[in-house]
């Protein structure tokens, strides 16, 4: 069995766990979630990618855990683990979770300042 852990990031880097932001309704018929991909209808595994997410680049997830360098050219960090956080879909690393026990969990390395803003409240 494989022990449930999360990778490290190094220097000024951060890890952030992905939000699962998979919606069905966005399939088309004969589609369905597989993990972190979307099998088709022929049977073919591809990458999946939310519509909204896709037009903007942008994804949020929450901070997991920081590189022993991040914000170091800063007074203090700008965010800690635990807090969730807007970034660019396209910067960093993907890392899937399956290779860590968790098959469901999609992280990404980025740089310390390519985090856009924090999620502080839901908005009504």
């Amino acid at each position: 069995m494989i022990k449930k852990t999360a990778p490290t990031p190094c220097g000024y880097r951060v890890l952030i766990k992905i939000d699962d932001t998979t919606i069905q309704e966005e399939l088309e018929p004969g589609y369905k979630i597989v993990g972190n991909e979307v099998q088709t209808a022929s049977g073919m595994h591809v990458r999946y990618l939310p519509k909204t997410s896709e037009k903007k680049g942008a994804c949020s997830g929450t901070v997991v855990s920081l590189g022993h360098t991040a914000f170091e050219k800063f007074e203090k960090p700008w965010y800690r683990p635990g807090d969730r956080v807007f970034f660019k879909r396209y910067d960093g690393c993907n890392i899937p979770g399956d290779q860590f026990g968790e098959p469901d969990v999609e992280y990404m390395v980025i740089n310390d300042t390519d985090i856009w803003a924090s999620i502080t409240k839901e908005v009504k």
